[in-house]
Parts: structure tokens; sequence; C-alpha cells
């Protein structure tokens, strides 16, 4: 008897013999997207919880062993996964926006994961006072980055 799956997976088996998510077609390339593959902005929720942490025990130890680390990583996480479009604007394309939007971009769990999480690891590395380079880097990917679709739309005139 086949194993029962949710109406978004198919029961394609891969090579090794397990189950796999249904291909997405976007732009010609086949992308294999599941419920939670393809979902970026968890680290970056993580890191900022770890931000947390240290500014409710001003424990820099762990500010230098943990959360800055966990924050510099977020960061350059995204900025390697971002792609500066013809606009001249950084783009995250092909995650997931929560477990019903596959291949999206643009996603707004990105967008704000990053607003959120690098200015954090600005801060970070200007308290423990390293990393100006990548400090800059992350300021002007911040500057550069597309906004939020709702910035940039207009409600309709009732």
């Amino acid at each position: 008897m086949a194993p029962k799956y949710h109406h978004n997976w198919s029961l394609n088996a891969n090579t090794t013999g397990t189950w796999k998510p249904p291909a997405s077609r976007r732009e010609g390339i086949e992308l294999a997207y599941g419920w939670i593959g393809h979902l970026a902005s968890s680290g970056a929720e993580l890191a900022v919880h770890s931000w947390w942490h240290y500014r409710h025990t001003s424990d820099r130890e762990r500010l230098k062993s943990h959360s800055y680390p966990f924050l510099r990583g977020t960061a350059e996480f995204y900025r390697s996964l971002a792609r500066r479009g013809d606009d001249g604007l950084w783009h995250i394309h092909n995650t997931n926006a929560y477990e019903d939007f596959w291949g999206v971009t643009g996603s707004v769990m990105d967008l704000v994961a990053i607003r959120g999480s690098i200015p954090l690891a600005i801060q970070a590395a200007a308290e423990l006072a390293i990393d100006v380079d990548l400090r800059k880097k992350w300021h002007d990917f911040l500057r550069d980055l597309a906004p939020h679709l709702w910035a940039t739309t207009r409600a309709p005139k009732l």
C-alpha cells in the first residue's frame, strides 16, 4: 500500500527510494521544494533570540562565543543568497514564505529577517570592536536591499 501523503506531495521515488516533494517550475528551472525546504529566515530568528539572551544577561563572553558568530553567520548567509537585480537592489529569490508559498522572490519573511538581524550583527560587532569591514558591507547591503512589496504599493482610493 502506498504511504499517505499531503496533497502537495507526490509519490515520486528518487534514486534512494525515499519520497520527495514535486518539482516546482520557475523561470524554466525545475526546483525541488518541500514544506520546510528553502526557509531561509529560521537562522535569523534563532540569531535574534541569541542576541536577546545576551541583552538579558549582559554576558559578553557569550556574545563573543555564541551570539555574535550566529548573527555574523546569518548576515553572511543572506549576503551570499542575495542577487543584485537590474534595478541595482539586492533581491532574494527562490525561497519559501512559510509552508504555503514556494519559490518566492522578495519574501516578506526574508526581507524582515534581514532587516531585523543584520542591524543586530552590526551592533554586536561594534560592541566587540571587531569586523569593521563587514559592518560597512552589511550597512551597504541593508541600504541597497529591495523594499517590502507593501512599501511601494499604494492603497486604492475609496
